[in-house]
């Protein structure tokens, strides 16, 4: 029963990951196709932003975004 019960609950964080990866791609194609180029204060805000709500490491967040990580 308890080997059952982890094997579930391994399956469950690795769809959650797959879900929360996807979403991610989703905000990242509306983030990028604004058209405006933006402030580097917005793009840090942005970034951030991402941190926060997704926890991301800033590695991450930046890939996502397509952003420089110097800005």
């Amino acid at each position: 029963m308890a080997k059952r019960l982890k094997a579930l609950d391994e399956e469950t964080n690795r769809l959650k990951k797959m879900v929360a990866d996807q979403t991610l791609d989703i905000l990242d194609d509306e983030v990028n196709h604004q058209g405006k180029p933006t402030p580097p204060q917005s793009r840090r805000a942005a970034v951030a932003t991402f941190q926060h709500k997704f926890a991301l490491s800033q590695r991450r967040a930046v890939r996502m975004l397509d952003q420089p990580r110097s800005s």
